[in-house]
């Protein structure tokens, strides 16, 4: 293990943390060092992870070696949240970020939905994609607002696919909302066929019987939105319309 660290910069008694930024990261020891912590091979992994002496890289592929050999890593999330946020390298920060969706805290949470709105697009687009299978009813606002703004572009398909899987009644309405859309904006048709598939999921389905028209995704996306709203106005308590 301590040949696949060095790799990633892991220095065995470190005095301070190296100011300059890292190199690229090592993907390539994450598979060594998981199979061999699965071998009991690799116990200095822990040590090194919280070590803040040593330098991302190194924390980084400690903690996700444990992770990819299935281990629920205890502060983990936290840790990838500490080191994305101290890191100046750019690649380390998206590996940080992208890291995140196996090691899901509070923080790390929260972390993510603030990146969503980042400036720089690889890092929202990363923290979109990190979001994507752990994204909870509280998530949907942060969400919602990347598919009305359509920013990042490159995020709003995965934004899509995560109110699909949450199926709580707040991301129906918006992805119901953004498929009315489509048929007053086409820059947001690019994104019909996305949009129907987690509408689907978040509908089990429920509104395919409806569709007459199967290869216009643009024409789908208004059927389904019409038979979003008559569900929305069958609701007890609904407002009917004249």
């Amino acid at each position: 293990a301590p040949l696949f660290l060095e790799r990633a910069g892991w220095v065995k008694e470190p005095r301070e943390l190296s100011q300059e930024i890292a190199p690229p990261f090592p993907f390539e020891v994450v598979g060594p060092l998981a199979m061999m912590r699965k071998n009991g091979q690799a116990d200095l992994l822990d040590a090194v992870m919280a070590d803040e002496k040593q330098s991302t890289s190194a924390r980084l592929a400690s903690l996700l070696g444990m992770v990819a050999a299935g281990e629920k890593v205890k502060g983990a999330g936290d840790t990838l949240v500490a080191l994305e946020k101290q890191e100046k390298s750019l690649e380390l920060r998206l590996c940080c970020i992208v890291g995140m969706q196996y090691a899901m805290s509070t923080a790390a949470r929260k972390r993510l939905v603030e990146l969503m709105g980042d400036r720089n697009q690889d890092i929202a687009v990363a923290a979109i994609f990190a979001m994507a299978f752990n994204a909870t009813a509280d998530e949907v606002p942060a969400l919602k607002k990347v598919i009305d703004k359509l920013e990042p572009r490159e995020g709003v398909s995965p934004a899509l696919y995560a109110l699909g899987r949450i199926k709580e009644p707040g991301a129906v309405d918006a992805l119901g909302g953004f498929l009315g859309s489509i048929a007053e904006d086409s820059s947001r048709e690019k994104y019909a066929f996305s949009a129907l598939s987690a509408f689907g999921e978040a509908t089990n389905n429920a509104f395919r019987n409806k569709m007459t028209k199967p290869n216009d995704a643009k024409a789908q996306a208004l059927e389904a939105y019409n038979w979003w709203k008559l569900q929305k106005q069958s609701e007890p308590g609904a407002a009917r319309q004249p």
